[in-house]
């Protein structure tokens, strides 16, 4: 009899993308935890608009932070220019086709969130598991510091508006406004996939913010409890004719979710 570990089977990339989902709901339940703090985030969206999106209200002003989980099963793995932002480092392309890759990267569909959402949109950040190479790296910075002295920020910073057709009427000012919002965060352990590192990811985060000192075996039941919250409010059923207020309970956590968990 041939047993069933004998044979390759034909296809893993449905187990490859589970784990990647896993490993986004891991980043919204772990952003989710600072609701607990008190001081601005209020209610985290889930796969809308973005993988989660991060809203905040401080001082009666709403500000929206979007965030993109990229990961890799390669630890030592760089993101490469290419792989972020569609640019080549040499003989980057002008015509429709090169603008398009650009606006449909990574970056690029961080970056549509700035120009949407305008003012309300405060950041935009890929978070990943692995690293930057230095080139994304040395962008990064220069569309924050609004420098754009190297080839690649001066590219986006030229180019913003044909790249982007919403930012067609944009002027040179809030073309580096729009792109001073991009961030990126590497090397985030708890969504690299070991899920004892998410644990103690959380535990840390809820002892920072509500002071409470759980027992590991609590933190278990609660990470995944959280981590059933970000599945069941990333699938909830979301139509036109949603009000806000539905909105916010079918997509997002707030204090009284994480309450019901704690």
């Amino acid at each position: 009899m041939t047993s069933l570990h004998e044979v390759q089977p034909r296809e893993t990339a449905g187990r490859m993308m589970i784990g990647r989902v896993n490993m986004q709901f891991q980043a919204a339940a772990f952003a989710a935890l600072e609701i607990l703090d008190g001081a601005g985030v209020d209610r985290v969206y889930c796969d809308y608009h973005d993988d989660f999106v991060v809203r905040r209200k401080v001082a009666g002003s709403t500000g929206y932070h979007f965030f993109q989980v990229k990961t890799s099963g390669k630890r030592n793995h760089l993101w490469s220019l290419l792989e972020v932002f569609a640019l080549k480092k040499r003989a980057q392309g002008t015509d429709n086709a090169s603008l398009k890759a650009i606006e449909g990267s990574f970056a690029g569909k961080l970056l549509v969130h700035s120009i949407n959402f305008g003012d309300t949109c405060e950041t935009v950040t890929l978070l990943t598991n692995v690293q930057f190479n230095d080139d994304v790296e040395g962008v990064a910075h220069e569309l924050v510091t609004a420098t754009h002295k190297g080839a690649p920020a001066k590219f986006l910073a030229d180019k913003f508006t044909e790249i982007f057709t919403g930012a067609a009427t944009f002027d040179a000012p809030k073309v580096a406004a729009s792109l001073q919002k991009f961030r990126l965060v590497p090397g985030v352990k708890y969504i690299g996939g070991d899920h004892s590192e998410f644990v103690d990811a959380a535990r840390g985060a809820i002892y920072r913010y509500s002071e409470i000192d759980l027992e590991y075996q609590e933190v278990q039941e609660i990470a995944a409890s959280l981590i059933s919250l970000v599945h069941r409010k990333s699938f909830a059923e979301i139509n036109a004719d949603t009000c806000p207020e539905q909105l916010d309970e079918a997509a997002g956590i707030a204090i009284d979710d994480l309450l019901g968990v704690l």
